[in-house]
């Protein structure tokens, strides 16, 4: 079946883009999946030159084509039949056609767009015919050369103006390649030819025709130099005419294969620059012909980042759409929602990847700048929309590993004790399996953190580990209670039973034995828990604080909680009376009803402090004696028991207020526990998830109706199960709070839902905007219109989005939606007024620069006036037009007349600029105007020179038209001023113009030259074209440029053998480039270094120039030969230039490679590094010497110093790198060994704090130091560094010990404490001979103690400060003074004075005391800090003090009554101090 071609109208003549037919076109084709292996040809060239037949013939294709008039209209494509790689081609209608009169505007857009979408311009030219006579007649070359020129400009010269105009002002980025194909409709036989007049046509005149159009064409500034060929590389082909349908067909065929395969290197289309991949075709011409029809600035390079950008946008669209969906992430998502999934992170890596691999397939062709930019969007998209999957994962790998925790720490628990060991075990197994689930869950394309889920299960793991352990505490608790209990409840009941002389010192032996024996085996128990000693203390206290039943009173709300109050406060009153005296002696006292009656009255009818009145005006609690009792047997006298009381019912005040709160609590916990479940039950529900992810689609129908639903249903059940049975006010309270967490929850899906509708209306009001201005004017009110129905939209979207529980307010949303509806329509405002401005200024443009650009090359007497008549009307027409139409935008009066004004402006400039532009091509209006009145007469038929002419008299009328011309383009003449500019000019240059041609000799008259000037007198200089100055100049040029016509045809056969040298030289150069010899050299240096390159090179260089040679010297001119061998060399020599760079490459490379591996032996042999460095840079600059000189060619004097050069600068760069990691890893290994020599044995002589401990660690500071100096020394002798580097890292060493040194004496001086402790334990616990010592009454405690204090603060004034520059210092004497002498001796807070008004440890520093350091970065402990290291020894008092009075106590055994010290701690302390401190 015959393959269709697929034509399709691309673009029709009013200018609109057929987009879906190219869509079609695209999909028909396949061309999408071409990638970039494509190419588009277009057709360009005279109306009816049979363009279209030609690409009929070409490609196979089936545009329509006629004879006699326009066939082709607007632009058309199609795919060539059986070409491959896949070719479109572009049939554009004709360039000079009537049919659209003088607007040439479609013709450049049309021709600007073929050149930018085309790898080949296929320009057809009709009639080798009208060039036959040239060729076949008589003429001399010259005259030939001539009479081509002129045909060629008669036939194409105006289409080809208009194509080089459009390249030069916008710039193509690429060569393109222009295929010149000539070819006839009648027979013209070729046997009539002179021989190798074809290769004539195609190599001298036709070239040089096609130059001088290129350089007659007005070029910007930034083209003022530039070539022909910098824009385009071209060829002729002449094909016989369609009668000689064999020969025709022939020539076709090998066009036609020269065609396929354009793409490949070699072919028509060999610059691929910029060349937008396929699948992004249809977008890249769509939006070039947009900036095209716009008027703009076509920018290529821009346009291809813009077209990958938004097609890479669009893959990236489709991609993520296709993830969403896909059946694997599907399943996945759902299995990670019921529990963890094994596998998780490899399982969606490969579905990411996957996703990601196509992505990078479909836009590999694309910008690789746009490219990436949008594969990190799309990762990043994809990944946030995978993450809440990817954080439900982690809460199951947390919760899985929870609970192992718990079933592990409960299984060791019940195997034996060492509860703490137990929860690190556990803990350290939870913790690997969740970083092992972790893992299993990593993302291979996410650098997602799972450190606050670690940090959280680490919380939670604590907090259940101190639950089990407060629960293991409270029950040994309860244990030890119960057997405090039980062994002391009996043995006291019958002591105080009897009653005998000794019953309170039974009772004190009784209490402390059973209590030594219940702390000795709690605090065994207690050990496994690891706590510190202040919580087992506080433990202990723990066991007095409960009933005889050891249980706790719990709360239920039916307590009389005032009655439990007072008789509460009555039993505490009892034992306080109890308390106040020793009754031993059986008087009575009234020491229990004074309490009750000043101070129970009021104790529980009255809370508040202003009503506690104790009783009458004589208070008898104001007393410090109880009027029964003996001061001896006073325990608590009456003040201090009326200051108890008040302190105890203060404190137990909160007690109270917290059990009538008790039930209220409870009611509030249930309510909570309530209101969690539903909101759970909420958050996965499946009504509620299906709603949500509906309007993560798009907006849903009766969505405020169906969550209000939801809502409702689960407010309802919570109302149910709460109402029955709690407090109301807690229960409203948790609903309230229920209702506004879930109103929260769903308020995300609300404000998406909000979104759409805002969207919908905008783009409703967009579509109905574009609908409205469509049919007809009226923009103001359409605008009106169009917004007032969008809102009312959205209004009405709001209220079927509106949630019953809740009152959000979507006036923010309107007032957005509101904003984008005006910022739309002002954009289309602008963009409508600036359409209508373009529109008129293009019609203003049209309609001017024709006729000026006719009136001002005509050059009559009254040109500017005509011109002046023109731009009036012009003006007027559109301005009239103008104000019709703008009207309907109802702007204010300034804008408008601003607006016309404007118009008049660029009226006025297009006349302005088109005469610049004229004026800018001066000298070819002169040229063309002198060459017709000089070479035709006055019936404008070619001049003959017979002799009997008045050459004189032909040459003045000649060159007074182009003076005429000069005058007319001078100036600008809108204002209609009158000026001399003409006769001015015709005074001061035509009188010498035509009889005198020396330049020397062509004197322009008065001493005051007029066109000596710069400006013209009556011209203003804006207005000033072409200056007095540069007339003069043109006019010089002008003349000379004339006069030198005739002596072209004397160089006739120069030109000749300069083609026929060219044309050989160009065979062999085209000959070099297909070498056998040369493409495998070519092909070999690719792949690596090739023995004798230059050799090989010079000699397939040498065949084709001798060659040349050859050919050349036998007929030619020995200039032109040598000329174009010069030429041809230089040209060679530039084509295999690349090759031999690639070949330097290689040379440099191995050279470099061979360096480091040189280098990298001689280290590893143990060779000095700057000796190693210096013998392999010699061997293998040497190396690189050698294989340049192997890589030389004859023909050529190339320099490879650059890459001489960079070599070297390579191999410093990599031995100044191994240089640095050598001496790094040096630096590292020292600093090691001094950490390791000096931290231990600075340990050691710290924690032992000898004499001279700080003289000891200098010592072995400065020993351990200048060794390892020593050693680092000589090793890095072999490097050869300067001695200030030697001297700066040996510094470095210095530091780094005495930091060393520092940092372990700051380490220490944090753990002063311990180490004091230790010191005092070793000294006051053992005796001399280092045994336990054992307390009997003998010991003198206070010199032991004072002792043991003393080598404590021996250690603190060792560790106060850093002792490493010898200065002496008084820090010892200082704290023995300041602290020792006072602590031991003196044991009650009043009398600790330390002595002298002045302190000296109440300062920060150690100056004050003349300690002198360096710094306060020496100051270890300061003398505020060192004062309560010092005194914190005294805490130990409780202990020492616990001896002595077991020595007194033994002393005074025979005697009931206790000590005089005991009776004055009693009496100072209270009776309750007391005891707290005998325990």
């Amino acid at each position: 079946m015959e393959e269709d071609c697929c034509a399709t109208q691309l673009i029709y003549g009013d200018g609109k883009f057929n987009a879906d037919g190219l869509q079609r076109f695209v999909k028909e084709v396949k061309l999408a999946e071409c990638g970039v292996s494509y190419g588009v040809v277009a057709i360009v060239g005279p109306q009816s030159g049979g363009k279209s037949a030609l690409q009929n013939h070409l490609f196979t294709t089936q545009f329509a084509n006629s004879r006699r008039s326009q066939t082709t209209k607007d632009i058309w494509i199609a795919k060539c039949v059986g070409i491959e790689p896949c070719t479109i081609a572009m049939d554009l209608e004709g360039a000079d056609g009537r049919e659209r009169g003088q607007d040439d505007t479609f013709k450049k857009q049309s021709t600007l767009f073929a050149l930018a979408v085309s790898d080949i311009v296929l320009i057809n030219i009709k009639g080798y015919s009208n060039y036959a006579p040239i060729i076949n007649g008589p003429e001399s070359q010259l005259t030939r050369q001539e009479m081509f020129k002129r045909s060629l400009d008669g036939q194409e010269k105006p289409f080809l103006e208009t194509f080089f105009q459009v390249v030069m002002r916008f710039g193509i980025p690429r060569k393109t390649m222009l295929l010149f194909v000539i070819h006839d409709n009648s027979k013209t036989p070729f046997q009539h030819w002179h021989p190798g007049s074809r290769k004539f046509i195609l190599n001298v005149l036709f070239g040089r025709a096609l130059e001088e159009i290129w350089n007659g064409v007005p070029k910007p500034q930034a083209h003022k130099s530039t070539r022909f060929s910098d824009f385009f590389s071209e060829e002729v082909v002449v094909l016989s005419s369609y009668e000689e349908k064999e020969k025709f067909k022939e020539e076709v065929t090998e066009l036609r294969q020269r065609l396929s395969h354009s793409i490949s290197p070699g072919g028509f289309s060999g610059d691929r620059r910029g060349v937008v991949p396929a699948s992004g075709f249809s977008f890249s011409a769509q939006q070039i012909w947009k900036v095209i029809k716009e008027n703009k600035d076509l920018d290529l390079p821009a346009h291809k980042v813009m077209v990958a950008t938004v097609r890479c946008e669009e893959i990236a669209n489709q991609i993520f759409n296709q993830l969403i969906y896909d059946m694997g992430w599907l399943a996945l998502k759902e299995a990670v929602q019921t529990g963890p999934v094994q596998g998780f992170g490899k399982r969606l890596s490969s579905i990411l990847g996957t996703y990601l691999s196509k992505y990078d397939i479909e836009a590999i062709y694309f910008d690789g700048g746009a490219r990436n930019s949008k594969r990190q969007l799309l990762e990043s998209k994809a990944l946030d929309f995978v993450y809440p999957a990817y954080t439900t994962m982690l809460g199951h790998v947390r919760s899985k590993a929870l609970e192992d925790f718990k079933v592990r720490l409960e299984q060791s628990l019940n195997k034996g004790r060492e509860f703490a060991t137990y929860v690190r075990i556990c803990t350290h197994s939870s913790m690997l399996e969740f970083d092992k689930g972790c893992a299993d869950a990593v993302v291979i394309q996410a650098s997602w953190d799972a450190s606050r889920v670690r940090e959280k299960l680490q919380r939670d793991i604590d907090a259940h580990a101190s639950s089990v352990c407060s629960a293991k505490l409270s029950e040994l608790n309860v244990n030890y209670e119960q057997q405090l209990s039980a062994s002391l409840t009996g043995p006291v009941k019958t002591l105080l039973e009897t009653g005998g002389k000794d019953t309170w010192a039974s009772i004190r032996k009784l209490l402390n034995r059973e209590t030594e024996v219940v702390i000795s085996e709690f605090s065994t128990l207690v050990a496994d828990f690891e706590l510190d000693e202040a919580t087992i203390a506080q433990m202990f206290s723990t066991v007095f604080n409960y009933d005889s039943d050891s249980m706790l009173r719990v709360w239920t709300g039916k307590e009389d909680i005032r009655s439990i109050t007072k008789d509460a406060r009555s039993a505490s009153m009892k034992l306080l009376s109890v308390m106040a005296a020793i009754r031993l002696d059986e008087k009575p006292d009234h020491i229990e009803k004074v309490l009750f009656s000043s101070l129970m009255d009021g104790a529980v009818t009255v809370s508040s402090s202003q009503d506690r009145e104790i009783g009458a005006s004589v208070d008898p609690l104001a007393s410090s004696n109880w009027e029964e009792v003996s001061s001896k047997n006073t325990l608590i006298t009456p003040v201090q028991c009326q200051s108890l009381w008040r302190q105890f019912i203060a404190e137990t005040e909160n007690g109270v207020t917290q059990a009538i709160s008790a039930h209220v609590m409870a009611a509030t916990a249930r309510c909570e526990e309530i209101a969690d479940q539903k909101f759970s039950r909420l958050i996965f529900d499946e009504d509620w998830l299906a709603l949500e992810e509906a309007v993560q689609i798009g907006p849903v129908q009766g969505f405020g109706k169906r969550l209000s639903s939801i809502l409702s249903t689960y407010l309802s059940k919570y109302d149910t199960e709460a109402t029955i049975y709690f407090d109301e006010g807690a229960r409203n309270s948790k609903r309230q709070l229920l209702e506004s967490k879930a109103l929260d929850f769903v308020y995300p899906a609300y404000t998406t839902m909000l979104g759409h509708v805002r969207s919908k209306a905008l783009e409703v009001f967009k579509v109905r905007l574009e609908q409205s201005l469509n049919k007809g004017r009226g923009f103001a009110t359409y605008v009106r219109i169009c917004t007032h129905s969008s809102m009312l939209e959205f209004d009405k979207g709001c209220a079927d989005a509106v949630v019953i529980q809740a009152s959000w307010d979507a006036s923010r949303v309107r007032e957005k939606l509101q904003r984008d509806i005006d910022a739309h329509a002002s954009s289309v405002c602008s963009a409508k007024l600036s359409e209508l401005n373009v529109n008129y200024e293009q019609q203003l443009s049209a309609s001017l620069t024709g006729p000026v650009k006719t009136l001002l090359e005509t050059g009559g007497k009254d040109t500017w006036a005509s011109i002046r008549k023109l731009l009036n009307r012009e003006t007027e027409v559109v301005i009239s037009e103008f104000s019709t139409v703008v009207a309907d935008f109802e702007l204010d009066e300034a804008t408008i007349a601003q607006m016309l004004q404007h118009l008049r402006d660029y009226s006025r400039n297009v006349v302005e600029k088109k005469a610049r532009e004229e004026a800018t091509k001066i000298m070819i209006h002169m040229k063309d105007r002198f060459s017709t009145v000089f070479n035709y007469d006055s019936d404008s038929m070619l001049r003959v020179w017979t002799g009997k002419e008045d050459i004189r008299s032909i040459t003045k009328d000649a060159r007074s038209a182009s003076m005429k011309l000069l005058s007319v383009m001078a100036a600008i003449r809108l204002d209609e001023k009158p000026d001399h500019i003409e006769k001015v000019l015709f005074s001061s240059l035509m009188d010498g113009a035509v009889t005198v041609s020396s330049s020397q000799d062509r004197e322009i008259g008065a001493s005051v030259d007029p066109l000596a000037s710069s400006n013209w007198e009556e011209v203003s200089s804006k207005n000033t074209l072409i200056t007095p100055v540069q007339c003069q100049s043109l006019w010089r040029q002008f003349i000379a440029e004339t006069e030198n016509g005739v002596t072209q045809a004397i160089s006739a056969h120069v030109m000749a053998a300069t083609a026929r040298c060219e044309e050989i030289a160009d065979q062999k150069f085209s000959r070099l480039i297909f070498d056998e010899d040369w493409l495998a050299l070519e092909e070999a240096v690719q792949i690596g270094p090739v023995q004798g390159f230059g050799k090989r090179l010079s000699s397939i260089l040498s065949t084709y120039l001798s060659k040349y040679d050859t050919e050349a010297t036998i007929y030619f001119d020995e200039g032109a030969r040598n000329s174009k061998r010069q030429l041809l060399e230089s040209k060679a020599l530039d084509f295999v230039y690349p090759t031999y760079t690639t070949m330097l490459g290689h040379v440099h490379s191995k050279a470099l490679e061979d360096f480091k591996v040189r280098l990298e032996q001689s280290l590893n042999k143990g060779e000095g590094f700057t000796l190693s460095v210096r013998t392999c840079n010699q061997s293998s600059m040497l190396e690189f010497d050698k294989g340049c000189a192997d890589a030389a060619i004859q023909q050529a004097n190339w320099d490879a110093s650059r890459v001489h050069e960079k070599l070297q600068h390579d191999i410093d760069a990599h031995a100044s790198f191994i240089c640095s990691a050598k001496l790094s890893e040096l630096n590292f290994n020292y600093e090691r060994q001094l950490s390791t020599s000096l931290t231990g044995p600075v340990e050691a002589l710290l924690e032992t704090g000898g004499k001279d401990t700080w003289g000891s660690i200098r010592k072995l500071l400065n020993r351990e130091t200048e060794v390892a100096i020593s050693k680092f020394s000589t090793t890095i002798s072999d490097f050869e560094l300067d001695k200030e580097t030697i001297a700066k890292m040996l510094q470095h060493l210095r530091n780094y010990s005495r930091n060393v040194v520092e940092k372990v004496a700051r380490e220490e001086a944090t753990k002063i404490m311990i180490h004091m402790k230790d010191r005092f334990f070793r000294v006051f616990n053992c005796d001399s001979d280092s045994m336990t010592r054992v307390w009997t009454e003998k010991e003198d405690i206070r010199s032991i103690t004072k002792d043991a204090r003393s080598a404590a603060l021996n250690l603190l004034s060792i560790m106060a400060a850093i002792r490493l520059d010898e200065k002496p210092d008084n820090i010892e004497k200082v704290l023995f003074s300041s602290l020792i002498d006072v602590t031991v001796i003196v044991s009650s807070t009043q009398d600790r004075r330390i002595g002298a008004s002045a302190y000296p440890l109440a300062s920060s520093t150690w100056e004050e005391v003349n300690f002198e350091l360096g710094s306060t970065r020496d100051t270890l402990i300061t003398p505020v800090h060192a004062s309560p290291c010092g005194k914190s020894s005294k805490q130990r008092l409780s202990l020492v003090s616990l001896k002595h009075f077991r020595q007194e106590a033994y002393k005074q055994s025979n005697n009931w009554l206790p000590p005089p010290w005991a009776t004055m701690a009693i009496v100072v302390h209270g009776f309750n101090q007391f005891m707290h401190l005998l325990k």
